[in-house]
């Protein structure tokens, strides 16, 4: 009974631990919901990308890319799984280590068809050519620098937050290839409150899914 209890002692205090690491954190979600004016690609909502800055501490954000159903990541060259611009231009500012498997780090300054130029990509380098084995992610992956907050992240000269290679349903809903953009995300940025003292196991259950995705992120 007293081990039962020192190990509840314990899980308590980390959550709080936790919680209070995130009295001051925020996020910012993006809608890839801007078709090429073409209409030969995806329609609809194809996602969220979502930023925070509370999961790896300061000086790291951490992107995470969802698709909706029915939506995925391809290569077709027309541009990447993800392009985005930042504020200050830093060198290499995506953390190789951190990206899910499936994608690594790709080209810099890339044309991402009728949504423009971007500083930064990263490349579904798991998928086959065109619209070949594509991967439906999530995917995620860290950008660190000094001095990143939510607000690096900026537009570029169209206006475009972020743009992404993606197979949907088109006009038709025949399911079709090409990028998709996002324009602004939340504004302001949505503030995580403080947490109080853990009163419940659901609360332990937060922080414990929290503490897990760290986990599988570090393999």
């Amino acid at each position: 009974m007293k081990t039962r209890l020192l190990y509840v002692a314990v899980a308590m205090l980390a959550m709080t631990g936790l919680t209070a690491s995130r009295a001051n954190a925020t996020t910012k979600t993006f809608h890839l919901n801007v078709s090429a004016p073409s209409g030969t690609g995806p329609t609809g909502d194809a996602g969220t990308i979502t930023l925070d800055d509370s999961i790896d501490g300061a000086g790291v954000v951490d992107v995470l890319v969802t698709l909706n159903p029915n939506y995925d990541f391809v290569l077709t060259g027309a541009g990447d799984a993800l392009a985005f611009n930042l504020a200050t231009d830093p060198a290499n500012p995506i953390d190789p280590l951190s990206i899910t498997a499936g994608f690594s780090v790709g080209l810099t300054n890339q044309h991402e068809s009728a949504f423009g130029w971007f500083d930064y990509t990263v490349t579904c380098s798991g998928c086959g050519s065109g619209g070949s084995d594509p991967l439906h992610g999530p995917l995620t992956f860290d950008v660190k620098f000094g001095g990143v907050t939510l607000n690096s992240f900026n537009a570029n000269d169209l206006g475009f937050y972020f743009a992404a290679d993606l197979m949907g349903p088109g006009v038709t809903g025949q399911r079709v290839t090409g990028d998709m953009g996002a324009r602004g995300g939340d504004n302001p940025p949505v503030q995580i409150s403080a947490v109080p003292e853990p009163a419940s196991l659901m609360l332990l259950g937060t922080g414990l899914m929290f503490g897990a995705r760290r986990l599988r992120r570090r393999k």
